[in-house]
């Protein structure tokens, strides 16, 4: 769905290449939608403008009621975007309808053993390919008739997301996008059944059996030029024992972790050159 905050994260250039997109599927799905498209008096430029002024309501409002018996679907934004416009290769794009994939592959491989999850095009990820995101959960367990109850985590599917970025990088090559919903869908199968998530043993050897590829399948070897901008690196950091420096992106998350140097051994202390705070890393005693 529309996120504001998330085109306040964008770009300028971004911002202004998404706008140019939803205008132009706008502007077809309306003159698609009336048959109104040879009509001389309604210009491309006139329907154009008519589609930048109804406001984000107003795009909501004409995708959801329809005209002349004809629902649209939402004109704008992101997920709800049947047809993508190729700026580069002028052409449309279809996007593939992954949850009825997902549908075909439970049944195919796994014998619909998959509960039924979301399946969705996530538009924040960009270099990763596909998340199959599951909860976790403590219940009281006994182990053996008669023995002792103990605590046992329990963990359950409950969404798989595949990066709508990469792959509309990638042209929604259905190949690609079936190998990577196959590796989250084992992900969830084994959550599901057993318990057991990570690239284990157990996880290669479905994937192997699957796919017929024998190989680590733990990542993707898919082409990510230009999807993700380069981070300025901010943040110094410094071994106290040494002297040696380095730069990273971001401050670390855990303010109580003692960071030390691969080295030499010596603590770590890092310096956010944007606030110019140090946070220092001090050894136990």
């Amino acid at each position: 769905m529309f996120s504001a905050a998330r085109l306040q994260n964008e770009s300028p250039e971004a911002r202004s290449l998404n706008h140019s997109t939803r205008c132009r599927h706008g502007l077809d799905m309306i003159r698609d939608g009336l048959g109104i498209a040879s009509l001389p008096c309604l210009s491309p430029f006139l329907l154009t403008h008519t589609y930048k002024r109804l406001g984000f309501f107003g795009r909501i409002l004409l995708g959801q009621v329809g005209v002349l018996g004809k629902n649209f679907a939402w004109l704008s934004f992101y997920q709800k975007i049947p047809v993508l416009y190729n700026e580069a290769q002028e052409e449309r794009i279809m996007r593939p309808n992954i949850k009825a994939m997902f549908v075909e592959l439970n049944n195919k491989h796994f014998n619909g053993e998959i509960p039924d999850l979301p399946v969705v095009w996530n538009t924040r990820m960009t270099t990763t390919a596909g998340y199959c995101r599951y909860r976790s959960s403590v219940g009281v367990k006994n182990y053996k008739p008669g023995g002792a109850l103990r605590l046992a985590h329990s963990l359950e599917p409950v969404k798989i997301d595949l990066s709508d970025k990469l792959f509309r990088h990638l042209d929604y090559d259905l190949a690609k996008i079936e190998r990577t919903l196959i590796h989250e869908m084992v992900h969830a199968f084994l959550v599901h059944k057993y318990n057991e998530k990570g690239h284990t043993r157990r996880f290669q050897q479905m994937m192997t059996n699957i796919t017929g590829e024998y190989k680590n399948h733990r990542c993707h070897n898919y082409d990510t030029v230009g999807i993700r901008k380069p981070q300025e690196k901010k943040v110094k950091w410094t071994c106290s024992r040494c002297g040696f420096e380095g730069w990273k992106a971001r401050m670390p998350r855990n303010s109580n972790r003692i960071y030390k140097h691969n080295g030499c051994g010596g603590t770590v202390e890092f310096v956010d050159t944007r606030r110019q705070s140090a946070m220092k890393m001090f050894p136990p005693r």
